[in-house]
């Protein structure tokens, strides 16, 4: 049947008028679509928060972790002394150099709380009724580990967080405290402190903070805020109310504030971890993806053709905004290539390797090594904060400064304070770099260096089953301007295996959000110390193995191995003897202070008893070694506790030799004196001067190795049925 043109005129407009209530109907569905997508957006965006304050909680407590641990093992060593308190004030005293990370102090209680001591010394509280201490109480209900909230504990009544280990007998086969070991970090002086420089590594931003069991600040961005009591704060006070804890501010919280408040308890302590982000910050990619997600709705219903129009257009927009940051990123991946060490050097009896795995095509991990006179090489690792091409060019800026500043600057601390000084002026906002300088001297294994906030490495001698932290405080760089960093060195043992790390490795997590964690690495270390210059490649095999497959790599890996080659437990050089290698026996360190001649004489006899030397040649080792210790600690350190004195005992089958270092140049040889008895009981000689007469006669050789910045007098002494090695050699300067 034809139509008539009015039929065909009307029908049209009953087609139209019907489309008028499907596109209706089809744009109230859009519109309710969108608004069930916001609910839900806002409650995943509440939960996210959540789980990023639990994951940053938990890694605090790791490192929380660390200090009790180094406790510990003082706790442990106290626990060996049956007349409490005398021995452990003495082993107190011993280790305020290796625990300088608890800057408010160490102290001693006894197993009822009452204070027996302290380092630093502080008599004004000796004796006082430390009971009501929460840390006390808890430690005697049997807890193996307490940490405190702030208190006015430290010198002067400064505010302090404690953590606090029991001191359990070892000759009890049932639970016995003894006492109590109380290590304090003092408040509110970020400098220098070691628990400030665990926090900001942790990256967890200007709008989070720490507070302890009664709400009180102890770690804020903004340093006017530590001490400051939150109870009364509205935030707060609804966070500890709400489960979960996180939910978004009302207008009544923060004067108008639109933000997301968040709070995690930090494992195995009383304290929490609070976090306030701006909505806008936190919601921007949902909220772009929700209007994105509206738009296409309404154009596909209304005007299907126009929204696939605009569709394509930014599409195509997109594409070329793509190309042209490839091409960006092609050129700063180039330029970084170019920065980075093709290979490492080549050092006569050393191992050194690197490896670099950027998260994106441009990252912000570097590592470098810088020659220096006298045949010393600088090795430098870092880490910018922030990923692309920003911390590739602050990386680029902070390399250009160490490098230009090494060169003139023989201090690895100083290097790192000038390098802060440039570098705050120049680095962006919200953007630091943690950074370890270190100097290694490949002709005597001495390593001098200093940490601005980084990872700390990992040394092992293979078949020790363990490996050790190089510690040294300091800030990143950047972040404030005056910053002093602490120098340490330490001299690497034949086949001893160093690590230098960035956080990318250890902060990597598997599909169950687990961290693969320092724990992990520093285990791994000392199993594969035997085999350093592939350790690198067994590291990233165990870090592939626990992310698995389709890992999407959060931040740069960033490796460095260094290794002194020789046969781990032996002296690389052979006895004048001529009866073999030195096998390594006992390696310690003193404090240059009054007594170390006595804690090195008592070391010393302990190994000769083991040798089974005779009782006569026992005596004069002791002699010999109690005097030499004193000179190094009068006349070549000059009784600074901060230089170090190191003492290493060795033998072979005809010898027992132990050499003891000091940071003097030593004194120029000359022929020794034999000291008159009548005129020094005369008074016409001075009543010193017998020491080196002494150490000549209780030994039979003594040897002088002078290095740049260290001297060292080897003392040699023939076992019974031995060959002797030679004629005395001159020794030390006077006593």
């Amino acid at each position: 049947m034809t139509l008539t043109g009015r039929e065909r005129r009307l029908r049209t407009r009953l087609i139209a008028w019907a489309a008028v209530p499907a596109v209706l109907v089809l744009a109230a569905a859009a519109i309710a679509t969108y608004l069930a997508y916001s609910g839900v957006v806002e409650e995943e965006i509440i939960a996210r928060e959540q789980e990023r304050a639990s994951l940053a909680a938990n890694r605090m407590q790791e490192e929380m972790a660390k200090y009790s641990a180094e406790l510990h093992d003082l706790a442990r060593e106290e626990a060996k002394f049956q007349a409490y308190p005398i021995g452990q004030l003495a082993v107190l005293r011993g280790a305020r150099g290796s625990l300088g990370v608890f800057d408010g102090g160490i102290i001693l209680l006894d197993q009822v709380g009452r204070v027996m001591g302290s380092t630093p010394d502080r008599p004004e509280i000796t004796g006082q009724d430390w009971s009501d201490r929460s840390y006390v109480r808890d430690l005697l209900a049997e807890k193996p580990l307490v940490f405190s909230d702030a208190a006015p504990d430290g010198p002067g009544g400064t505010p302090v967080v404690s953590v606090a280990v029991p001191v359990l007998s070892a000759y009890s086969k049932h639970r016995n405290q003894i006492g109590t070991l109380v290590g304090m970090f003092r408040l509110g002086e970020p400098t220098l402190s070691a628990f400030y420089a665990s926090i900001v590594r942790l990256r967890l931003g200007e709008n989070a903070y720490l507070i302890d069991g009664q709400d009180v600040v102890i770690y804020h961005p903004d340093v006017s805020q530590i001490g400051r009591d939150l109870s009364d704060d509205p935030v707060v006070r609804r966070l500890r109310r709400t489960t979960p804890r996180a939910f978004r501010l009302q207008e009544s919280d923060r004067a108008g504030r639109d933000a997301v408040a968040a709070l995690a308890p930090v494992p195995g302590t009383s304290w929490a971890l609070v976090t306030e982000n701006d909505w806008a910050d936190v919601a921007r990619a949902s909220r772009s993806y929700g209007q994105f997600l509206f738009g296409l709705l309404v154009l596909g219903i209304v005007l299907p053709t126009i929204g696939f129009g605009l569709l394509a257009h930014v599409r195509r927009g997109e594409a070329l905004e793509r190309a042209q940051m490839e091409q960006q990123l092609t050129v700063a991946r180039l330029i970084q290539q170019t920065l980075l060490p093709k290979h490492a050097p080549d050092l006569p009896g050393w191992r050194l390797s690197g490896h670099y795995q950027p998260a994106q095509a441009v990252g912000g991990d570097f590592y470098d090594f810088l020659p220096l006179p006298d045949g010393r090489i600088a090795l430098i690792i870092g880490d910018v904060t922030d990923k692309g091409v920003p911390a590739a060019l602050v990386m680029a800026t902070t390399r250009s400064l160490l490098r230009s500043i090494g060169r003139h600057v023989d201090s690895p601390g100083a290097v790192l304070a000038q390098v802060n000084e440039m570098l705050r002026t120049e680095i962006p906002a919200k953007m630091f770099v943690t950074c370890l300088y270190a100097i290694l001297d490949p002709g005597t294994g001495r390593v001098v260096y200093a940490n601005a906030g980084h990872n700390l490495p990992y040394r092992a001698l293979p078949g020790n089953g363990g490996a050790g932290e190089m510690w040294a405080r300091g800030m990143p760089l950047g972040l404030m301007p005056g910053m002093v960093y602490e120098e340490k060195e330490a001299v690497v043992a034949p086949g001893e295996c160093i690590l230098f790390y960035s956080d990318g490795l250890v902060e990597a997590h598997n599909p169950r959000r687990e961290m693969f964690g320092g724990q992990r690495l520093q285990r791994l270390m000392g199993d594969c110390a035997g085999d350093c210059p592939d350790l690198i490649v067994r590291l990233l095999a165990e870090l592939r193995a626990f992310t698995g497959r389709g890992w999407e790599q959060e931040d740069d890996v960033t490796l460095v191995t260094l290794q002194r080659a020789g046969v781990p437990g032996h002296d690389s050089r052979r006895g004048d003897d001529g009866a073999g290698e030195r096998a390594l026996l006992d390696r310690f360190t003193l404090a240059s202070e009054p007594g170390g001649e006595r804690r090195a004489m008592e070391r010393v006899v302990k190994v000769a008893h083991e040798l089974d030397l005779p009782v006569e040649q026992v005596e004069r080792l002791r002699t010999a070694v109690a005097e030499t210790v004193l000179n190094a600690i009068e006349h070549g350190n000059h009784y600074r506790p901060e230089l170090p004195v190191d003492v290493d005992v060795l033998a072979t089958p005809g010898t027992v030799v132990v050499r003891i270092t000091d940071r003097g140049d030593g004194p120029p040889p000359r022929p020794p004196e034999v000291p008159d008895l009548a005129a020094k009981i005369a008074g016409a000689q001075p009543p010193r001067g017998w020491g080196r007469f002494l150490i000549e006669n209780m030994v039979d050789e003594v040897n002088e190795i002078r290095g740049a910045g260290s001297h060292t007098v080897e003392l040699v002494l023939v076992r019974e049925g031995g060959s002797n090695g030679g004629d005395n050699a001159s020794a030390s300067q006077p006593a």
